[in-house]
């Protein structure tokens, strides 16, 4: 059910919280991708008529609607966390470029589509309004190369406070190192298909009731297969690792992972 949600949530959301402002996200399997982006996460739970039929034929008409270069989500995924939790069965994420073409998306919507698509598959899954959680998005690693065509890719989501004494100008500058060393590796070995962005929450988070409370920005990380993220972890873990040093001198962070699954790249 898990990965049938996977792929159905995607276009769902659009549906359940329709008379809300729309989700974002970031895409990560582009080689060109913009420099910023406006992202929203949207918690979502499995509604009494899920099934392979009502995904495939919600997919289908949101994608008759969504799919086109003209619409305003540029891209969007779902995410199903690979520990369990209470708080959602998955997360919807849309990618606009920015918060006027997100609330444009929303309003084109709200106007033309909400209501018939509400009447026809709102219960299918079921996304909160009221847990959504936009972000401005900037990319500090872009991929250098395209994912494959697997259907499961790899996400984390770190939520970074910035340690006592520190600034976020100490973790700008830990941020500059580990790029600089991302495109020396490249020169050596070849482009790879990891990428990061730093998100800026657009809400408060002590007040907002996501998974996490209380931070200051977070960091996302992108790969294309569990064993490019196996491989990628691995070396960011390895004693004496002083770029990982130096992260974890300016700030201390949380992690959260989980399945990615592409909608609209």
């Amino acid at each position: 059910m898990k990965r049938l949600f996977i792929t159905a949530v995607s276009s769902l959301l659009l549906v359940s919280c329709a008379t809300k402002e729309a989700p974002i996200v970031v895409e990560a399997t582009q080689v060109k991708v913009p420099e910023s982006a406006v992202i929203e996460f949207m918690y979502c739970d499995f509604g009494p008529e899920m099934s392979e039929e009502s995904w495939s034929s919600m997919k289908a008409a949101w994608l008759e609607i969504n799919g086109g270069d003209e619409s305003t989500v540029n891209a969007a995924f779902t995410l199903v966390p690979q520990e369990e939790t209470d708080r959602y069965d998955g997360i919807w994420a849309n990618i606009f470029s920015d918060n006027e073409a997100r609330k444009a998306g929303w309003a084109s919507w709200n106007e033309n589509y909400a209501v018939a698509f509400q009447a026809k598959f709102g219960d299918v899954v079921n996304c909160h309004a009221d847990k959504t959680f936009a972000f401005d998005s900037n990319w500090t690693v872009r991929p250098a190369a395209k994912w494959g065509d697997g259907e499961t890719h790899q996400a984390m989501y770190s939520f970074c406070s910035v340690n006592e004494g520190k600034t976020m100008a100490d973790s700008e500058r830990a941020s500059d190192a580990f790029v600089a060393a991302m495109e020396i590796g490249r020169a050596e070995n070849g482009p790879d298909g990891y990428g990061s962005t730093l998100l800026m929450p657009l809400f408060d988070p002590s007040t907002a009731g996501g998974s996490m409370t209380s931070y200051d920005y977070a960091q996302s990380h992108y790969w294309d297969t569990s064993e490019d993220k196996a491989q990628g972890m691995s070396n960011w873990m390895m004693e004496g690792n002083t770029l990982r040093e130096a992260f974890e001198d300016v700030a201390t962070c949380e992690n959260i992972e989980f399945d990615l699954y592409m909608l609209k790249s």
